[in-house]
This record gives structure tokens, C-alpha cells and sequence, in this order.
């Protein structure tokens, strides 16, 4: 029987509550940065809508970079 490693706290999934809270940016801000290919594509769930706190974090990283 394989045993899967759970997920880090990196490898979780995060809602767009907390992505807002996260990015500290408001909804229609954080959409059309992800058209604008400033923050990853999200994915959908169950219906709803999630990113990967990893890929929010290394997003955040390249932005405090480029200012």
C-alpha cells in the first residue's frame, strides 16, 4: 500500500477570501491582474475558484523584485 506525503503548508490551496487578503488587493484588482499575466491563473474546484499558495507566494517574490 503506497502512503501519500500530505500536502505543506505551501501546497495548499487558497480560496479568493484568501487570496485577497493574501495580496491585500481587492477582488477586480486581483482579476484583472490575472488577465494582465501579473498573478497566475487560478483553477476551479467544485465550483469554485482556488490558487496555490506556492505560486502566490514566488508571484509575490518576482513583484517585490520588480519595484
Amino acid at each position: 500500500m503506497a502512503y501519500k506525503s500530505k500536502p505543506t503548508v505551501e501546497d495548499r490551496n487558497v480560496s479568493l477570501g484568501e487570496c485577497i487578503s493574501i495580496l491585500g488587493r481587492s477582488r477586480s484588482s486581483i482579476l484583472r491582474d490575472v488577465e494582465a499575466g501579473r498573478i497566475p491563473r487560478p483553477f476551479k474546484l467544485g465550483g469554485k475558484v482556488y490558487w496555490r499558495l506556492s505560486e502566490l507566494r514566488e508571484c509575490m517574490e518576482q513583484m517585490r523584485h520588480a519595484a
